[in-house]
């Protein structure tokens, strides 16, 4: 396995605690393989499943910009955690719901997160461009 494949799961781990492009708002930068949302998928499924009871918990996935409506990785990220046994809200969710954004950026050469433009003003996220 690529050493960049087994660092997804972490970067999206960490992602899940970064700023986004605004608030409530999730971040999903180019997929650079059609089976990156996969991977990433599952990576932030599995880490999800170990925070939460997944039989008794709703999730509500904190939309992307609307640039980015169309992204590879929000519908497969919706299915696995459904297949993980989450409840994924679709419109309003029940005042339990947990709220979960994720913010998917590309590696450097090195296996470092870019980080040269602010994603956010005053962030220590940021975006390659």
């Amino acid at each position: 396995m690529s050493p960049y494949l087994r660092l997804a799961p972490l970067v999206v781990v960490c992602g899940l605690a970064a700023c986004a492009v605004g608030p409530n708002t999730s971040y999903v930068a180019a997929l650079s393989a059609p089976t990156d949302a996969a991977v990433i998928a599952a990576g932030i499924g599995s880490f999800m499943k170990t925070q939460l009871p997944a039989a008794s918990t709703t999730l509500v996935l904190d939309p992307t910009p609307t640039d980015q409506a169309s992204n590879a990785l929000t519908p497969v990220l919706a299915d696995n955690l459904r297949q993980q046994g989450f409840a994924v809200a679709d419109g309003a969710a029940p005042a339990d719901a947990h709220t979960l954004r994720y913010w998917v950026t590309p590696l450097d050469a090195s296996g470092e997160l870019v980080r040269n433009t602010p994603v956010c003003p005053g962030s220590p996220c940021t975006e390659r461009t």
